[in-house]
């Protein structure tokens, strides 16, 4: 483990990070202390963290049975809520409108000192990884005892500046109350649209989730961390690079603070917001991706690509999403529309916060 020391640190710093190295095992517990301060914290009120962990409980059933009871409630879950990065952005954008009133000079990075961000799932019944974590957290019974964790997308999904653990999902570490040898973890993402919760035994196999044509998500626990690593051909060797490219890798301890460390940042980053809705299966109903580097729209419809929107047109009005899409989205159709036209029409407040975060997490 390196460890870099400060010159300004003190003695009692330096005593726990040295007990790190001595008790590698108890890095968990301290880690949320020894963390660097994120860069922006102090500027936005904390608004921006670095990621704080602590370990995890654990729940006191066999994991068939937690399975047994998850998988439908997930599934119903999927069907009942919108993987939606739109939803963030609009209420940034509500909230820097009502700042400027007050002081008309206020960047829009610096508006995010008092910025709540409402992550229920209210409008349109969608939200972005963490919201849709909440969600299912919420919805986990009182006798199973999951926590929200992190991950570290694979390299072909990670957007540039984002943070390292930039995801998040719902995990369960068990022990069968009458085995000791019988233990593991059930992850439940529903971001991921993975319909079944996935079963790793800590002495147990591999798993292999089939995800049609996104390919097979083989996860497998290693030392303290869960793996997935994706294969788009069945028996396909993957290079070093592509291996590192397709390669997922969740924390199995507890994330103290997911909306300072993941929701926000990715808010701040994001350049290409996501909207979709799933089927209890995790299929795509509707699908739209704003990409704001790229002045367009894509978007598809039951898997079927549809040709892709000029910013252009949706200012002047020339087009929009028409009702059939709309409803795959659970979302009225000119509350669809008004919601894209929006964020395409202040596209310079949100380019204007993206340089901003890149300026200042640069210092």
């Amino acid at each position: 483990m390196a460890i870099r020391l400060s010159r300004f640190e003190t003695g009692w710093k330096i005593y726990f990070r040295l007990l790190l190295l001595v008790f590698p095992l108890q890095t968990v517990a301290f880690e949320s202390t020894l963390l660097d301060e994120h860069p922006l914290s102090s500027l936005l009120n904390q608004r921006v963290q670095a990621s704080q962990f602590a370990p995890g409980m654990v729940t006191y059933l066999p994991g068939e049975l937690i399975v047994e009871r998850m998988r439908p409630i997930l599934r119903e879950r999927l069907a009942s809520t919108n993987y939606d990065r739109m939803q963030g952005t609009l209420q940034f954008l509500d909230h820097y409108e009502e700042e400027k009133i007050k002081d008309s000079t206020l960047s829009p990075l610096l508006s995010l000192k008092n910025f709540n961000y409402d992550l229920c799932l209210k409008d349109g019944r969608g939200a972005s990884c963490v919201g849709l974590a909440f969600d299912m957290f919420r919805h986990l019974p009182p006798d199973i005892s999951g926590y929200i964790n992190a991950a570290r997308l694979p390299k072909k999904y990670q957007q540039f500046a984002a943070p390292d653990y930039c995801h998040v999902s719902v995990l369960v570490a068990f022990q069968h109350p009458e085995n000791l040898s019988d233990r593991g973890f059930v992850l439940l993402d529903p971001s991921f649209d993975f319909h079944e919760p996935i079963l790793l035994k800590t002495k147990g196999p591999p798993y292999a989730y089939h995800m049609g044509k996104k390919g097979i998500w083989n996860f497998s626990i290693q030392e303290d961390v869960i793996i997935c690593q994706v294969c788009f051909q069945k028996n396909n060797i993957p290079t070093a690079e592509e291996y590192e490219n397709l390669r997922m890798i969740y924390r199995t301890d507890r994330l103290l603070n997911p909306v300072e460390s993941s929701a926000i940042p990715m808010m701040l980053i994001d350049r290409r917001l996501s909207c979709l809705s799933r089927r209890a299966d995790g299929k795509h109903i509707s699908h739209l991706n704003i990409e704001l580097n790229k002045n367009r729209i894509v978007w598809d419809q039951e898997g079927e690509m549809r040709a892709p929107v000029p910013f252009n047109a949706i200012e002047e009005k020339e087009w929009e999403f028409n009702e059939t899409f709309a409803n795959g989205l659970f979302i009225d159709k000119d509350e669809l529309n008004r919601r894209v036209q929006r964020i395409v029409q202040e596209r310079e407040v949100l380019n204007q916060l993206y340089l901003e975060y890149l300026h200042y997490s640069e210092r």
